[in-house]
């Protein structure tokens, strides 16, 4: 009898994990999860998507290339084909990389060294329900261009969903992405996963 020939695979001999359900291989680390970002065309109101080209990244994880070309997405308002962005080619803005695997669009405008910083990570104080339009929050750390902010006791407001009800929910103690609006006020944008 003989044995089975080995054919060894890159990556220290280890099979890249792969996703049976999005048929892609998985990345084995993050990637860096904010950039500023010029657009290579318009986002209006009313469109969904749009080519543009990251300037800068910002967060723990593995750089995006700055060669490749990014779609931001918009982010859908209540009312269904309208969105919030509104920008012209050529004009800068910040995106979250979502874990869909999309760059979704959550600060317009290009965010000078002179203004605050617009992005940053919290944790929550108190318990956060679907009916709560707004509660307590600590900032744990700031992403992009400008200052930092001092005061980092916030409130981080809920998404309006149609039904009436918000967004999102989380224990004391949980994570999330908020989008600095004015003052201590900041928008939550995405919860993570506990």
């Amino acid at each position: 009898m003989f044995r089975k020939r080995k054919n060894p695979t890159p990556a220290y001999r280890t099979a890249v994990p792969y996703g049976p359900v999005k048929g892609e291989h998985h990345e084995l680390r993050a990637s860096k999860p904010y950039c500023r970002f010029l657009l290579d065309e318009a986002l209006t109101d009313t469109t969904e998507k749009a080519v543009a080209t990251i300037t800068h990244q910002w967060g723990p994880g593995i750089a995006h290339s700055f060669d490749d070309k990014i779609v931001v997405y918009n982010l859908e308002t209540e009312s269904p084909g309208t969105y919030l962005g509104d920008m012209e080619a050529g004009e800068a803005g910040m995106a979250l990389w979502d874990t869909s695997r999309k760059w979704i669009l959550i600060v317009t405008g290009p965010g000078s060294s002179d203004d605050f910083k617009r992005v940053c990570r919290f944790t929550l104080d108190v318990e956060l329900t679907n009916s709560d339009e707004s509660v307590a929050a600590t900032i744990t750390d700031q992403y992009g261009p400008g200052e930092l902010h001092t005061e980092t006791s916030i409130t981080v407001h809920n998404l309006l969903r149609q039904d009436g009800s918000y967004e999102f929910y989380a224990d004391p103690g949980d994570a999330g992405i908020g989008a600095w609006d004015q003052g201590t006020d900041w928008i939550i944008h995405i919860m993570e996963c506990p």
